[in-house]
């Protein structure tokens, strides 16, 4: 009875201690071997395949939005220089920029051209702890010479970002 009791006590007091980010996948490069820490959270209506995409890696950390249209762009690049906006509640806004052309990548599903672009870049730390500490409230972003706004963020989306953020800094940030 005393080694169970023991073993109930040691668990207990593992998952009392140990953090778990509900959201973030580990990762690993089957190329490089570099491991990373990611999530990926839906911003607007889930089937846009819109997403905002975080993650760490020794201790650096990425923003990223995957953009995805169904229209009949040409293979237009997301160009050099231009950026997707990210407006916080606090006024706050943050900026990714594409640091080279970005030609999307054309799929299709159930015969319709998608079109999808990946923008992403490292940032310092505190530019991290923005997305944790105050929500999203809009997102823009410069794509074949005309601004587009991201429609129907959700709170509910909005809440899990601040929240799987907090937990990858608090739990990655050693």
């Amino acid at each position: 009875m005393k080694p169970l009791l023991t073993l109930i006590t040691g668990c207990m007091a593992y998952c009392a201690t140990a953090q778990h980010c509900k959201y973030i996948k580990p990762q690993k490069d089957e190329f490089t071997g570099q491991t990373y820490n990611m999530a990926k959270m839906a911003l607007g209506a889930p089937l846009a395949m819109r997403e905002l995409i975080i993650y760490e890696t020794e201790g650096k950390y990425h923003i990223g939005l995957r953009i995805t249209f169904n229209t009949d762009f040409a293979d237009v690049p997301f160009k050099k220089g231009d950026k997707v906006s990210i407006k916080l509640a606090s006024g706050d806004i943050i900026e990714i920029t594409a640091p080279k052309d970005l030609a999307p990548i054309v799929f299709r599903v159930l015969d319709v051209p998608l079109r999808m672009w990946y923008v992403h870049q490292e940032v310092p730390l505190p530019v991290f702890e923005k997305l944790s500490q105050s929500p999203i409230t809009a997102v823009r972003f410069k794509l074949n010479d005309a601004d587009h706004d991201l429609p129907g963020i959700k709170d509910k989306q909005v809440q899990k970002i601040m929240e799987t953020v907090k937990c990858m800094i608090d739990n990655y940030n050693k």
